[in-house]
């Protein structure tokens, strides 16, 4: 376990009758730790052969050095050694905590995680795609679904997998007595791999914003599937020689950004964290992490700047990981709900890219009572609006549509009464289908006007949608509800109230016979 390699013969050891400066190596077996532990010169680094977890090379030394001394005073070369021998600790990851564990957990463990909760995460894609596809979120859209209710649908409906999956994930480690989870508290573990699973979910919430084919979530799953193992397993290779990118102050700003909005980096950074203490040897002043190494284990690290000069820089600590985590989530459902009104074509009217700063946005009716009020005489735009209002009817002046080159509605103009039946007939190529989209809100007019109820077709399209009924071509309807749970979902977005739904529900399931009787 402990040699001594003296650099001289015994020949050299003395010049006349004056002793030389002695030097040797001590040479220690450090089981379980990736430290090269030697002893130069004895003497000089005696502190540094007390940095030993053993112990025994510390009296190996102690008694060389005292063999030493008595020889430079002439007192002979021997030395009485007292050393207590015991059982030398095991190999950790090889013989306590075997071989697959040491290599799966300690080694590969954020590999084999971020590839796990990747593949669930693709489920999320998977699932707003084919939702997409099924033309649901347009059809849904025109019926009065508000934005932000849909993204928070899907934010809040993947919270509690991923809470029971990362509790179960935790507490099956506890029970399988796998070392990175027994020497860690709980909450730790649980809180890194829920939030890991939110931010993946978060992220490819955000890719399904604007991805609607299924082919293409093949393409795109694989491609930040790729980024993410090969980003962590060349921070892994690079991290295992020293030169890992440091997340902090002086990271440089693409590797702070890659590595901010990088769910898997912040996960890997705390498991790694956390593995490293866990697969100490026994004999290990520390190894058992808690909470607290959240807050108070950050490392010094130095750089050279453009002028060579040394830069004594610190990274974040451990605990920013999860903080980071959490706002990754808000960061990529916001974006979602962002891109998945600005790039809709086809799926209900598009916004533009500044459309949060607009103040009809957040508050349709108030706008539209102040564009109401701003009629001035002559204005045949204004007139035709405050008729529709009045008249509770629908209004069209020279309304026209085109896309690129092509002009599909041209200069159309109608008007509709209340309580009247229209059929619009046409041969195909003429519009038909182009002026009830454009009606309904997921065409807008490339120009002329329409008012519905005195609502502009252009400006107040939520507002349209909460009070316009539209019976699609394509079926509206989930697999997975029944009928009397349909109803209940539309009786929401027509904001019917919440004392009347059921009454409401069962006259309608009457009327068209669908009752339990």
């Amino acid at each position: 376990g402990t040699g001594v390699i003296f650099k001289a013969s015994p020949s050299d050891w003395a010049v006349g009758d004056r002793p030389v400066e002695l030097a040797y190596e001590l040479w220690v077996n450090a089981t379980g730790n990736n430290v090269k532990r030697y002893v130069e010169n004895g003497l000089d680094n005696l502190a540094y052969a007390k940095a030993s977890i053993f112990g025994v090379d510390e009296a190996v030394q102690q008694a060389v050095d005292a063999a030493i001394i008595g020889h430079k005073a002439g007192l002979g070369a021997s030395a009485d050694m007292q050393l207590a021998v015991s059982r030398f600790p095991e190999e950790v990851g090889i013989s306590t905590v075997g071989v697959f564990e040491f290599v799966a957990i300690a080694m590969f463990g954020e590999m084999f995680m971020t590839l796990g909760c990747s593949l669930a995460a693709i489920l999320v894609l998977q699932n707003i795609a084919s939702e997409k596809e099924a033309k649901l979120l347009g059809n849904l859209r025109v019926v009065g679904l508000r934005e932000w209710a849909h993204w928070l649908s899907w934010a809040m409906c993947y919270v509690v997998p991923c809470m029971v999956s990362a509790a179960l994930a935790t507490s099956l480690g506890i029970y399988l007595e796998v070392r990175i989870y027994t020497n860690c508290d709980f909450l730790v573990m649980f809180l890194n791999m829920f939030l890991f699973l939110q931010a993946m979910s978060a992220l490819y919430t955000f890719l399904g914003s604007f991805v609607s084919r299924n082919r293409i979530v093949v393409l795109v799953s694989m491609l930040f599937l790729f980024l993410s193992m090969f980003s962590t397993l060349i921070l892994k290779i690079l991290d295992g020689g020293g030169q890992g990118y440091k997340y902090g102050e002086g990271s440089g700003l693409f590797w702070w950004t890659f590595m901010s909005i990088s769910p898997w980096f912040h996960f890997n950074r705390i498991w790694s964290a956390v593995a490293e203490v866990a697969y100490q040897p026994d004999t290990a002043d520390i190894h058992y992490f808690t909470t607290a190494f959240l807050s108070n284990s950050t490392s010094e690290y130095t750089e050279l700047d453009e002028r060579g000069q040394v830069l004594e820089l610190q990274e974040y600590e451990l605990g920013t990981s999860l903080w980071v985590q959490a706002v990754v989530v808000l960061l990529y459902n916001f974006l979602a709900w962002w891109t998945g009104q600005v790039f809709s074509a086809g799926d209900g009217s598009s916004q533009p890219a500044y459309f949060c700063f607009m103040p009809r946005y957040w508050f349709p009716s108030i706008e539209a009572s102040k564009r109401a009020k701003t009629v001035v005489q002559d204005d045949t735009i204004g007139a035709e609006k405050a008729q529709s209002a009045a008249d509770q009817s629908v209004r069209c002046y020279k309304l026209s549509k085109a896309f690129a080159e092509e002009t599909a509605l041209k200069e159309f103009s109608m008007s509709v009464e209340r309580d009247a039946l229209c059929a619009i007939l046409g041969a195909n190529g003429a519009g038909k289908s182009t002026l009830i989209k454009t009606l309904i809100g997921i065409h807008p007019p490339t120009h002329g006007s329409a008012f519905i109820f005195g609502l502009d077709v252009a400006a107040d399209v939520a507002d349209l949608q909460r009070i316009m009924g539209v019976c699609s071509q394509d079926d509206l309807l989930w697999l997975e509800l029944t009928a009397r749970e349909h109803l209940r979902i539309y009786a929401r977005l027509k904001a019917i109230p919440t004392g009347k739904i059921e009454k409401e529900i069962d006259r309608v399931l009457e009327d068209v016979s669908l009752t339990d009787d």
